[in-house]
Protein backbone atom coordinates (compact mmCIF):
# COMPACT_ATOMS: atom_id res chain seq x y z
CA UNK A 1 0.00 0.00 0.00
CA UNK A 2 1.06 3.63 -0.87
CA UNK A 3 2.35 5.49 2.60
CA UNK A 4 2.76 8.61 0.76
CA UNK A 5 1.70 10.59 -2.62
CA UNK A 6 3.44 8.82 -5.94
CA UNK A 7 3.43 10.55 -9.40
CA UNK A 8 1.71 8.66 -12.11
CA UNK A 9 2.94 9.00 -15.81
CA UNK A 10 1.73 7.97 -19.10
CA UNK A 11 4.53 6.75 -21.15
CA UNK A 12 4.66 10.38 -23.19
CA UNK A 13 5.85 12.21 -20.05
CA UNK A 14 7.67 9.64 -17.90
CA UNK A 15 10.86 10.95 -18.24
CA UNK A 16 9.78 14.43 -17.06
CA UNK A 17 7.94 12.95 -14.53
CA UNK A 18 10.62 11.03 -13.23
CA UNK A 19 12.67 14.07 -13.21
CA UNK A 20 10.21 16.01 -11.05
CA UNK A 21 9.41 13.24 -8.65
CA UNK A 22 13.18 12.78 -7.61
CA UNK A 23 13.72 16.77 -7.08
CA UNK A 24 10.20 16.52 -5.12
CA UNK A 25 10.92 13.95 -3.54
CA UNK A 26 8.06 10.91 -5.01
CA UNK A 27 8.44 8.12 -6.10
CA UNK A 28 7.18 6.90 -9.25
CA UNK A 29 3.63 4.66 -9.00
CA UNK A 30 3.68 1.81 -11.16
CA UNK A 31 1.41 1.61 -14.27
CA UNK A 32 0.41 -1.27 -16.82
CA UNK A 33 0.10 0.43 -20.28
CA UNK A 34 -0.86 -1.65 -22.77
CA UNK A 35 -1.55 -0.71 -26.33
CA UNK A 36 -3.83 -2.75 -29.20
CA UNK A 37 -4.86 -2.89 -32.18
CA UNK A 38 -6.82 -0.48 -33.71
CA UNK A 39 -5.53 2.58 -31.40
CA UNK A 40 -7.52 0.85 -28.39
CA UNK A 41 -5.04 1.27 -24.81
CA UNK A 42 -5.46 -0.25 -21.52
CA UNK A 43 -4.25 1.44 -18.26
CA UNK A 44 -4.44 0.79 -14.88
CA UNK A 45 -2.28 1.25 -11.39
CA UNK A 46 0.00 -2.07 -10.54
CA UNK A 47 -0.36 -0.71 -6.85
CA UNK A 48 -2.93 -0.24 -4.34
CA UNK A 49 -4.33 3.43 -4.37
CA UNK A 50 -6.77 2.92 -1.85
CA UNK A 51 -7.26 6.21 0.68
CA UNK A 52 -4.19 7.80 -0.83
CA UNK A 53 -3.67 10.94 -2.92
CA UNK A 54 -2.09 10.00 -6.67
CA UNK A 55 -0.38 12.70 -8.59
CA UNK A 56 -0.63 12.39 -12.32
CA UNK A 57 1.52 14.10 -14.87
CA UNK A 58 0.49 14.34 -18.28
CA UNK A 59 1.87 16.84 -20.80
CA UNK A 60 -0.69 17.49 -23.44
CA UNK A 61 1.91 18.83 -25.80
CA UNK A 62 1.04 17.69 -29.20
CA UNK A 63 3.94 15.23 -30.88
CA UNK A 64 3.74 13.14 -34.04
CA UNK A 65 3.16 9.54 -32.20
CA UNK A 66 1.02 11.59 -29.38
CA UNK A 67 -1.48 14.04 -30.67
CA UNK A 68 -3.06 16.52 -28.11
CA UNK A 69 -6.29 14.46 -28.40
CA UNK A 70 -4.96 10.66 -27.59
CA UNK A 71 -2.55 12.29 -24.78
CA UNK A 72 -5.69 13.98 -23.14
CA UNK A 73 -8.03 11.02 -23.68
CA UNK A 74 -5.49 8.97 -22.50
CA UNK A 75 -5.21 11.23 -18.95
CA UNK A 76 -8.93 10.89 -18.55
CA UNK A 77 -8.85 7.00 -18.81
CA UNK A 78 -5.78 6.92 -16.20
CA UNK A 79 -7.77 9.54 -13.92
CA UNK A 80 -11.02 6.90 -14.47
CA UNK A 81 -8.83 4.19 -13.35
CA UNK A 82 -7.37 5.65 -10.29
CA UNK A 83 -11.05 6.94 -9.24
CA UNK A 84 -12.12 3.02 -9.30
CA UNK A 85 -9.44 2.02 -7.65
CA UNK A 86 -10.06 4.00 -4.58
CA UNK A 87 -7.79 6.96 -4.60
CA UNK A 88 -8.70 9.29 -2.12
CA UNK A 89 -8.15 12.34 -4.76
CA UNK A 90 -6.52 13.01 -7.92
CA UNK A 91 -4.58 15.58 -8.54
CA UNK A 92 -3.09 16.49 -12.12
CA UNK A 93 0.02 18.03 -12.93
CA UNK A 94 0.04 19.78 -16.47
CA UNK A 95 3.15 21.04 -17.52
CA UNK A 96 1.60 22.49 -21.06
CA UNK A 97 -2.15 22.84 -21.27
CA UNK A 98 -3.47 22.67 -24.81
CA UNK A 99 -5.71 25.18 -26.02
CA UNK A 100 -4.59 27.87 -23.69
CA UNK A 101 -5.43 30.35 -26.52
CA UNK A 102 -8.53 29.96 -26.33
CA UNK A 103 -9.15 31.62 -22.64
CA UNK A 104 -9.09 35.07 -24.71
CA UNK A 105 -11.32 36.32 -27.57
CA UNK A 106 -9.38 37.82 -30.44
CA UNK A 107 -12.11 38.33 -32.71
CA UNK A 108 -15.80 39.25 -32.16
CA UNK A 109 -18.26 36.18 -31.20
CA UNK A 110 -15.09 33.67 -30.60
CA UNK A 111 -15.89 31.48 -27.71
CA UNK A 112 -14.29 32.21 -24.31
CA UNK A 113 -15.68 29.61 -22.63
CA UNK A 114 -12.60 28.13 -21.79
CA UNK A 115 -11.84 31.34 -19.36
CA UNK A 116 -14.93 30.59 -17.49
CA UNK A 117 -14.54 26.92 -17.19
CA UNK A 118 -10.83 27.67 -15.40
CA UNK A 119 -12.62 30.42 -12.97
CA UNK A 120 -15.26 27.83 -11.93
CA UNK A 121 -13.30 25.21 -11.78
CA UNK A 122 -10.77 27.71 -9.51
CA UNK A 123 -13.67 28.35 -7.08
CA UNK A 124 -14.79 24.70 -6.85
CA UNK A 125 -11.58 23.91 -6.13
CA UNK A 126 -11.11 26.73 -3.77
CA UNK A 127 -14.36 25.24 -2.13
CA UNK A 128 -13.36 21.64 -2.14
CA UNK A 129 -10.21 22.50 -0.20
CA UNK A 130 -11.98 24.63 2.57
CA UNK A 131 -14.81 21.57 2.76
CA UNK A 132 -11.45 19.44 3.85
CA UNK A 133 -9.50 22.28 6.02
CA UNK A 134 -13.28 22.55 8.08
CA UNK A 135 -13.54 18.20 8.45
CA UNK A 136 -9.92 18.07 9.57
CA UNK A 137 -11.06 20.37 12.72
Amino acid sequence: MISAPCIFSLSESRELADQIGQYAGLRPGALEERDFEGGEFKLRPLESVRDHDALILQSLASTPGAPVCQRLVRLLFLLYGLRDAGAKRRIVLLPYMAFARKDRRTQPRDDGSHRDRGASQGRARNQSFARDAARRR
